[in-house]
C-alpha cells in the first residue's frame, strides 16, 4: 500500500470518528470546498450544505458507529476514487436502535491539506 492510499485510509478514520463524536468541524475537514454528499434523501453540495445537513442529522441520534468492512482505492494523480463497504450501529435521541449495511462510492482529491472527499455516495443494501 503506498503512502496515498494510507493517507486516504485516514479520511476514511477521520470520517469514522467525526460521525462517532458528533463533531461538525471534523466533519467539514475531511470535504473539498465544492464537495458533494449523496445518498437516500441526501444531496448536498458545498461543505456549507455538507455541514449543515450533517449537524441536522446527527443531532437526532445519540450515538453512531461506523465500521468498515472492506474497502479498495485506485490513485490517479491527484486524484483517486474508493468504494468501502460499511455496517453502522445508530442510536437514535429516543432510544431506537437501527443498523444499516451499505456501501459508499467516493472520489477523492488531494488538496494542500490532504485527501479529502469530493464525492461520497451512499448506497444502501438490499
Amino acid at each position: 500500500m503506498n503512502d496515498d492510499a494510507l493517507a486516504i485510509g485516514r479520511l476514511i478514520d477521520d470520517y469514522i470518528d467525526a460521525v462517532a463524536r458528533a463533531d461538525i468541524d471534523a466533519f467539514g475537514r475531511c470535504w473539498t470546498p465544492e464537495g458533494r454528499w449523496t445518498g437516500p434523501g441526501l444531496d448536498c453540495e458545498g461543505i456549507f450544505a455538507i455541514r449543515s445537513r450533517f449537524a441536522t442529522m446527527r443531532a437526532r441520534i445519540a450515538s453512531a458507529e461506523q465500521t468498515v468492512v472492506e474497502g479498495d482505492v485506485e490513485i490517479d494523480g491527484d486524484r483517486a476514487t474508493g468504494s468501502w463497504l460499511i455496517r453502522e450501529a445508530i442510536v437514535d435521541n429516543d432510544g431506537k436502535e437501527r443498523q444499516r449495511v451499505g456501501r459508499y462510492d467516493d472520489e477523492y482529491r488531494r488538496t494542500p491539506d490532504g485527501w479529502k472527499f469530493a464525492s461520497r455516495h451512499f448506497i444502501p443494501a438490499e
